[in-house]
């Protein structure tokens, strides 16, 4: 199950990078103006998350910074103690 555990790891990897890509892009293509996707309809704006989720502040960046390294610490212990070989894509995913 070592194969799959690095396919979870990996999977991880890809996700974080394609995250940190679009933020990359977002901030280059979309600091100016906003761009048409349909047209008026549908379009891209560029906006910055103040807070936590829904841009509710509780705590601050601090804690958030808390709370996720313990969610990727409990994450990457699971991995290597879980025995489903079906959930290590999941949790590759979440991880990531």
């Amino acid at each position: 199950m070592g194969r799959e555990r690095l396919r979870a790891f990996l999977t991880a990897l890809a996700v974080t990078a394609v995250d940190q890509g679009t933020k990359a892009w977002a901030l280059a293509s979309l600091s100016d103006r906003p761009v048409p996707v349909l047209g008026d309809v549908v379009r891209f704006v560029l906006r910055f998350n103040t807070g936590a989720a829904f841009s509710v502040a509780w705590g601050g960046p601090s804690v958030l910074l808390v709370v996720n390294i313990v969610a990727s610490v409990l994450l990457f212990w699971y991995i290597f103690r879980v025995r489903s070989r079906r959930v290590l894509p999941m949790l590759g995913l979440i991880l990531g």
